[in-house]
């Protein structure tokens, strides 16, 4: 009996030893690669295709860390906290208190944006969400034909003002409280359109770009076209102050999209005023009926300074793929 449960530890022990192996093995490839990410930046492709699960793939280094300084395993010390030194570094700003904004005057503007999917958010959803949000813009992507027929006559009351391109993928559409003075559907490098409308909020002109940049293109990183776009969509709206930048980037916070619209002077709403991670895709089950949890963020809302961001967070679903981003902000009358 005494030999049994000794074989039964010393299997459990090995059991161990290879689970912490392999855990190890792991934590050094990612330590690696966050090591040559420090010095070129979030570009090295293939190897920046990590960067979207980022956030996951280091976060458990936090507490690897302890269990390898308590089994004194050295290597995987090291490897853990590169891990979870760059997962502070990258992500901890989301665990601090968001001050609150000091006292601003001017006209406010709440604005969604929401990947409606091509279809997977139906009118019946869209609609009751829409009313239900109060927000003065709501900017859509991946706007199907149908759902855009049916947006033509449906909440005129709340939004009596839209632009509505239902393209499947390629859609776009914004519902405004506000008249719309002008807009163009437009391209740059890549195939896919991108919207500019002009907002006359209470006097102010107000430009809203509503994108969508191409997952394809960014996964090809500096070989595909999306920096680019993003680069220059950023480049118009600065120049467009005072402007909104909306919409899904298929880009989290540490890859080099995002990158590029913040080095052009813009400023994330969810970034200034949300809290936690906010992820916003996928929805379980939802992309390509995968089992798939909610877990990173790619829709944005970006603004030029001339606006303070009161507030940021993810909205209720809306029957896509993509959970609604929702930001509040106030054109500063002293920049302005």
């Amino acid at each position: 009996m005494r030999r049994s449960s000794a074989m039964e530890a010393k299997r459990s022990g090995s059991r161990l030893a290879a689970l912490l192996r392999g855990v190890e093995r792991m934590a050094i490839l990612l330590a690696a690669y966050l090591v040559l990410r420090a010095v070129f930046g979030p570009r090295l492709w293939p190897l920046s295709l990590v960067e979207p699960l980022l956030p996951w793939l280091a976060l458990p280094s936090i507490g690897f860390v302890v269990v390898a300084l308590a089994v004194r395993r050295w290597r995987s010390v090291v490897a853990h906290a590169v891990i979870a030194a760059t997962w502070l570094a990258l992500f901890g700003g989301t665990l601090r208190e968001r001050p609150a904004p000091a006292a601003v005057g001017g006209t406010r503007l709440s604005v969604v944006t929401l990947n409606a999917a091509s279809g997977l958010a139906r009118i019946d959803d869209l609609e009751p969400f829409c009313r239900a949000s109060g927000a003065d813009v709501i900017a859509l992507q991946e706007l199907d034909d149908e759902e855009a027929l049916a947006l033509e006559t449906r909440l005129l009351p709340e939004y009596p003002h839209r632009v509505l391109h239902g393209l499947g993928v390629p859609g776009k559409g914004v519902l405004s409280k506000f008249p719309i003075v002008a807009s163009d559907l437009f391209r740059l490098q890549s195939e896919r359109p991108y919207l500019r409308v002009v907002l006359d909020a209470h006097g102010e002109r107000i430009t809203v770009f509503d994108v969508h940049v191409p997952l394809e293109e960014v996964l090809l990183g500096p070989f595909g076209v999306a920096e680019d776009d993003a680069a220059e969509l950023a480049r118009r709206a600065f120049a467009a102050a005072p402007a909104l930048l909306v919409g899904d980037f298929n880009a989290t916070s540490n890859m080099r999209v995002y990158e590029l619209v913040a080095a052009a002077g813009l400023v994330n709403a969810f970034e200034r005023r949300g809290v936690g991670l906010g992820p916003t895709f996928p929805i379980f089950m939802r992309y390509r009926h995968m089992p798939w949890p909610r877990c990173v963020r790619i829709d944005h809302v970006w603004h030029t300074p001339d606006f303070t961001t009161l507030a940021a967070e993810i909205a209720p679903d809306a029957g896509s793929d993509h959970r609604p981003l929702v930001a509040t902000l106030s054109l500063n009358l002293a920049t302005h």
